[in-house]
């Protein structure tokens, strides 16, 4: 019986060592599960953080090659603003105000040198210039046509005389290297107003003085003449001019400031009646005769 008991008493042992070996074993594989679990779950994390910084990454990306497109956007906006305007702060072309110039691609306006102005849009410093003439009293000046039929000819006082103490003036197509071609510009004033006289300088009516009487044209125009000076009325020896500049050039309208018929811009629309090489200088407010009304003021050499 005893041994029956004892027999029973290993049995039971090894039962309960092959339990707890069995426990054993299944904590291990639970440990181990739970380790598989975290190192899937530490891979997963790793993953996740490495799909994170590949996203970051590529939107660091993304915004850079959008900044350099802003870039490239701003630099093909400058190439193609035109000489005149610039970039305004909305990356659009602008025309340059009054007074200022730029050159193509420009982001800001020049401003003109001190007393010069210029025309809104102007794509050049050489498109500014002093509103008031400023003539060299020292100088000789040419006075060319500068538009309408008798574009490019000259002024000349080799004209028809008109009297003992006058005489006309035309203009006429030239290589302006006459000396009757040749004028003297005098800054001065009347009754404190600033206006110019213009004197022939050489041939026949040397010395006097362009002027505008009471001879008219049969469309109200004045005659331009040549008059011998002092005169009785100074007033009529005052001109204006009036700074234009186009196409980058720039020219003046020569306007009578006082005296007859004042306010009248210096033109050559009207022929001689026997010479097409011939046209008379006059004066007029005319509104079809506006396109004809520009002139060169030139320096002789």
């Amino acid at each position: 019986m005893e041994n029956e008991d004892d027999m029973e008493n290993e049995d039971d042992m090894e039962n309960e060592d092959d339990m707890e070996n069995e426990d054993d074993m299944d904590n291990k594989d639970d440990m181990e599960n739970e380790d598989d679990m975290d190192n899937k779950d530490d891979m997963e994390n790793e993953d996740d953080m490495e799909n994170e910084d590949d996203m970051d990454s590529k939107d660091d990306m993304d915004k850079d090659m959008d900044d350099d497109d802003d870039d490239d956007d701003m630099e093909e906006q400058q190439e193609h603003c035109a000489a005149g305007s610039y970039v305004n702060e909305a990356n659009e072309c602008e025309e340059c105000p009054e007074n200022t110039w730029s050159e193509e691609g420009a982001s800001s306006c020049n401003q003109c040198p001190d007393d010069k102005v210029s025309h809104a849009g102007s794509a050049s410093e050489d498109h500014c210039y002093d509103e008031m003439f400023m003539p060299d009293s020292d100088a000789e000046y040419k006075i060319q046509k500068a538009d309408g039929a008798a574009s490019d000819w000259y002024l000349t006082s080799d004209s028809e005389r008109r009297n003992k103490n006058s005489g006309y003036v035309h203009v006429h197509p030239s290589s302006g290297d006459a000396r009757e071609e040749l004028w003297g510009i005098e800054k001065t004033q009347f009754k404190k107003q600033d206006c110019y006289k213009i004197k022939s300088l050489h041939g026949a009516q040397e010395g006097r003085l362009l002027v505008v009487h009471g001879t008219s044209t049969d469309d109200g125009d004045g005659r331009v003449l040549v008059h011998k000076t002092p005169f009785n009325r100074d007033d009529d020896e005052c001109w204006m001019f009036e700074a234009v500049m186009q196409d980058g050039e720039l020219f003046h309208r020569l306007v009578k400031a006082t005296g007859r018929h004042q306010g009248k811009y210096m033109v050559a629309i009207n022929e001689h009646d026997s010479d097409e090489e011939w046209m008379w200088a006059d004066v007029t407010d005319r509104e079809d005769a506006m396109d004809h009304t520009l002139w060169r003021i030139i320096v002789s050499n």
